[in-house]
């Protein structure tokens, strides 16, 4: 009886969800179409702090404390490229 039941529910599903039709758009499936609008990014030479210019030139002061002399960029490279070796060019 619990199997004639259960087989009647499914039939009963199946047969909701076919009547329903095909579930895919009437456009068809040619694809979304968007239309980006065109934008031009300026940007500016320079770069104002405003008002947090105090905390910017007091990172810079702190920066220029902790390292006061320019940033290595050969010894940077040396080690992007693998060529540094630790044990012979340490100054």
């Amino acid at each position: 009886m619990a199997l004639l039941l259960s087989y009647l529910l499914l039939l009963e599903l199946f047969w909701d969800t076919s009547a329903l039709g095909p579930l895919s758009s009437a456009k068809g499936s040619d694809g979304l179409e968007f239309e980006l609008p065109t934008t031009n990014y300026e940007t500016k030479d320079s770069y104002k702090a405003g008002p947090i210019g105090v905390l910017f030139k007091m990172v810079h002061v702190f920066l220029h404390v902790v390292q006061p002399n320019s940033f290595p960029e050969d010894i940077l490279r040396k080690i992007l490229q693998k060529k540094f070796d630790f044990s012979t060019e340490y100054e």
